[in-house]
């Protein structure tokens, strides 16, 4: 199977906050999808991925994408958080501790794809 190749796009959480306001205005979801940025960042803070991009770029096109079908903000923090474990010294307790447990069940299946 031949992977896709996607060109990274320079993107900004306000700018993805923007994106998921199109179609989801609530300040609970768009304060998780914050939550989750700040941790992702934070665990990410340095990191490069093999193009040189920072590697936090990775994770907001994903979730950047999932806005193109309207996207719940679990989902998006998922996306969001989805290579903290596989990448950072990030565990599932803290994941689990920093939002829903359905959340971190959901990130360990959807780092299997991407």
């Amino acid at each position: 199977m031949r992977k896709l190749s996607i060109k990274t796009i320079n993107i900004t959480i306000d700018e993805l906050v923007d994106k998921f306001k199109e179609y989801n205005n609530n300040e609970e979801d768009i304060a998780l999808i914050r939550k989750a940025y700040d941790y992702a960042e934070k665990k990410h803070f340095g990191q490069k991925r093999i193009t040189g991009d920072d590697y936090i770029l990775h994770p907001l096109n994903v979730a950047l994408i999932l806005t193109e079908i309207a996207a719940d903000s679990q989902c998006m923090a998922t996306a969001l958080l989805h290579d903290t474990i596989e990448d950072s010294d990030s565990t599932k307790e803290e994941i689990e501790s920093l939002v829903d447990r359905k959340i971190n069940l959901e990130i360990s299946e959807f780092s299997k794809y991407l």
